[in-house]
């Protein structure tokens, strides 16, 4: 998914066979004759409030994902079971509620069971409604959602359920950038072997609330020390690519 995104939104993809490398490879090798072009990709994973995230605080953020990916999906499982309509539905979750395996079952039926009642009166065509927590407690939300919004299209004929937050992204500094580049250079020398040039793109998904992002104009702005022969910013949710400036360093053997 991510390779196609950026070989559409970056013009100046390289020409060449592609084949998906195996680890400890680059994930991804153009091939154009005797050249051959790496690319490696990585994932931003925002920080932490309290500063940069540690491992353990990273390994809770893709666990809460996890949690609430899946409570969505027995949620769709559910819905699909009453044989109605098919359905848009974008569940934002609470920011500062906390997932657990138990829960999750109970919450899972829940969602079905509003989006259910919900479904049953939209109109065939074009209709969508946002159902909002209004912190009360007759609220018809869950506490641990912020909002629910449901659409029914002419044109779609699946079940197309995903997740978000209600939080603001948080922003991607140089220093971000830096540790990113300096990390993955450690694998350099490796690639260098089957490569004669190394790209390197981070993602900035788009679609997992813990690595959502902006870029602030002075990440563009900056030169990066690295080995890398580029360093691309890729935000997949808008298709959007940017090249940032690279100093080159000598590979690291």
């Amino acid at each position: 998914m991510h390779f196609n995104c950026f070989r559409h939104a970056y013009a100046d993809f390289p020409a060449g066979t592609v084949t998906k490398a195996c680890q400890p490879d680059p994930y991804f090798i153009v091939q154009d004759g005797n050249w051959s072009i790496g690319i490696e990709f990585t994932e931003y994973l925002r920080q932490s409030p309290h500063g940069p995230a540690l491992w353990h605080e990273e390994s809770e953020l893709r666990r809460q994902e996890s949690e609430r990916e899946q409570a969505i999906e027995n949620a769709r499982d559910i819905y699909i079971r009453k044989d109605l309509p098919p359905l848009e539905v974008r569940i934002y979750w609470s920011p500062h509620f906390t997932l657990t395996k138990k829960q999750r079952p109970i919450l899972a039926n829940e969602i079905a069971e509003l989006v259910a009642t919900e479904a049953t009166n939209l109109p065939e065509a074009g209709a969508q409604v946002t159902l909002e927590n209004t912190g009360l407690a007759n609220s018809v939300v869950p506490e641990e959602i912020h909002s629910i919004t449901i659409a029914r299209f002419v044109w779609s004929r699946r079940n197309h359920w995903a997740a978000s937050v209600a939080d603001y992204p948080s922003s991607l500094k140089s220093h971000d950038i830096i540790k990113i580049i300096q990390t993955k250079e450690q694998k350099l020398g490796g690639y260098r072997r089957i490569c004669a040039q190394v790209w390197l793109v981070c993602v900035i998904e788009g679609f997992r609330p813990s690595s959502f992002a902006e870029f602030l104009q002075s990440v563009i702005d900056e030169s990066y020390q690295t080995a890398f022969e580029k360093v691309f910013l890729l935000e997949c949710f808008e298709g959007q690519v940017v090249e940032l400036h690279t100093a080159n360093t000598l590979p690291p053997h």
